[in-house]
């Protein structure tokens, strides 16, 4: 294979022009990769080989934990240090985060103060934790077993710890919610199988994404803390992504309908009523979708793999929504945008790109300023 570009690791400066918006895209050190870059190409790292794209590496999730920026996904290189899945920023450099994990880590969350991780692996710091695991700022420890093999969702709700992800493992549980109180992982029933890509709360209730039968169109789920229904919502595909912001419950996903009319990849809820909310975003499902959103200031971010179209030059991948419309925030980014977190004061975005509007930023994370 191949070797892609050596990335300087001093802060590089890419001025990006989006017109409205006018943001940066700020490389910082050399990223998170799996590979190490080649002092002596000088080649943008979208790779191909036998005609397929190839990946050096990807962040899942991103998260602010006691000072440090964490990010987890598919990679074993932070900066210029080794870094098994799980890295930490602070502000200056990239450190491990123990021993790591030893298969990709896919997302984070804290609760009661430490830090805890889903994914596919099987030992975190060494030690065994089936899929989850909690860092406490100097050691890893395990958090039982939840009862599904793939956890795609963490939030924290009245005092406990939801995970959600595919069905559970026993089929008699019909479960794909699970509830940790610091001791055990109780399953919340439901008729409603498939997976869990999202959660979130708002107005005090707990909402799940994803993709649920036997409704097909029930992409969303409301737990009110005794039991589930469907939260009203008709979406001609899968829920991936959840952010309240502006007092609303924005939802992203893999859909390009609500209520049977046009509403690519996002609409909103305003406690009483779903909304279109997708003026300037395009693609085509199922192979463009919306990964994840954030709030920024006053302003909502969006970050996937999809266009937005400005004038007669469309961007990809990431975007902004403003005056009730999606702008771009930078031209021609390649790659998909899988997470975004705000980190002293600054918006950062992840997932598997080098480079954007033909400038190189670093591997697979960079920050918008």
């Amino acid at each position: 294979m191949r070797r892609a570009t050596l990335f300087l690791t001093t802060t590089i400066l890419i001025s990006v022009s989006t017109s409205a918006n006018a943001q940066k895209l700020s490389q910082f050190s050399a990223g998170l990769f799996n590979e190490k870059p080649s002092e002596k190409k000088k080649t943008p790292h979208i790779i191909k080989e036998s005609g397929k794209l190839l990946s050096n590496g990807t962040v899942q999730a991103l998260i602010e934990y006691k000072g440090d920026l964490y990010a987890t996904g598919s990679f074993q290189i932070a900066g210029n240090v080794k870094a098994n899945n799980i890295a930490r920023w602070n502000g200056k450099a990239w450190a491990p985060v123990g021993a790591g994990l030893d298969y990709p880590g896919s997302v984070l969350c804290i609760y009661n103060d430490e830090l805890y991780v889903a994914g596919s692996f099987k030992t975190a710091g060494g030690i065994a934790a089936k899929h989850i695991a909690k860092w406490d700022g100097t050691k890893w420890s395990a958090v039982g077993e939840t009862g599904t093999y793939d956890i795609q969702a963490l939030v924290v709700y009245k005092g406990a710890l939801y995970a959600g992800g595919a069905y559970a493992e026993d089929e008699n549980l019909q479960a794909n919610v699970f509830k940790w109180d610091g001791q055990q992982w109780t399953p919340l029933k439901t008729t409603y199988n498939n997976d869990v890509f999202a959660l979130a709360v708002y107005k005090d209730k707990l909402y799940a994404g994803g993709t649920f039968l036997p409704n097909s169109n029930a992409r969303v789920m409301q737990w009110n803390g005794k039991k589930w229904k469907d939260a009203g919502v008709q979406l001609n595909g899968a829920v991936s992504c959840f952010t309240v912001h502006n007092k609303k419950l924005y939802t992203g996903g893999y859909f390009g309908q609500l209520n049977n009319k046009p509403a690519p990849f996002v609409v909103s809820f305003d406690g009483r009523k779903w909304n279109y909310t997708s003026k300037g975003l395009g693609g085509t499902i199922p192979y463009h979708w919306m990964s994840t959103l954030v709030g920024y200031g006053n302003d909502l971010y969006a970050g996937g793999n999809f266009t937005t179209g400005e004038d007669t030059k469309p961007a990809k991948n990431l975007s902004v929504f403003k005056s009730d419309s999606w702008s771009p925030v930078v031209y021609n980014m390649e790659g998909s945008v899988y997470t975004m977190a705000v980190y002293k004061n600054n918006l950062y975005v992840a997932g598997s790109f080098s480079f954007a509007d033909g400038a190189t930023v670093s591997y697979n994370i960079a920050k918008i300023e």
